[in-house]
């Protein structure tokens, strides 16, 4: 009986002891990223020109323009296509979903967008060629901060079914979120 108790004991401590390591290790790394945001001096956002396919929204800073086709955007038979919604989707999105489909709402930056390829080609829509039985929806816009993404989500997302939603983001949506505005437009909500 002793050398259960005696075991239970050092298994209790050795827990303890790599409870309080992980704490220990968290708090150097926060430390450490503190240290490295105040000290990394890169731009926040990189400077891009204004889009042709982009207009202001008053909530979100920009989306695209609805209704836009623009061949040979980013070369030779690489176009730019929105639907009515301004989502950059080849067709429209009706409000249901096909009993026989799973739509998935795709959220985030210029990668979600697919910038520099055509509509057939952004991810999001490499997902319905992927599984025939999905549906897309690319709700990605150009130099989103993961707030703007998820605003949208909620705004617009709301207004279609959906069974899945994807938010695709990189460190630069996080830094994005510091800032309120973008190439002179205001975000106004983005940030509260």
């Amino acid at each position: 009986m002793c050398a259960l108790k005696s075991i239970a004991r050092a298994a209790v401590a050795n827990f303890v002891t790599f409870l309080l390591f992980l704490v220990v290790v968290e708090g150097l790394a926060s430390y450490g990223l503190v240290l490295y945001n105040f000290l990394d001096r890169r731009p926040k956002t990189k400077p891009l020109a204004k889009q042709p396919y982009t207009k202001y929204d008053a909530e979100l800073g920009w989306v695209d323009k609805p209704n836009l086709y623009i061949p040979d955007l980013y070369g030779a038979g690489v176009y730019l296509r929105t639907n009515a919604q301004g989502f950059r989707n080849n067709r429209d999105i009706d409000k249901a979903v096909s009993d026989t489909k799973v739509r998935v709402i795709c959220s985030g930056n210029s990668f979600t967008h697919g910038y520099g390829v055509d509509n057939t080609h952004t991810w999001c829509e490499l997902l319905s060629a992927f599984d025939p039985r999905l549906e897309t929806v690319n709700m990605g816009e150009d130099a989103y901060g993961a707030d703007q993404a998820y605003l949208r989500y909620k705004r617009d997302g709301a207004n279609i079914d959906h069974q899945v939603q994807i938010f695709a983001f990189i460190t630069d949506d996080f830094y994005r979120m510091l800032d309120d505005s973008f190439l002179g437009v205001r975000q106004v909500c983005a940030r509260g």
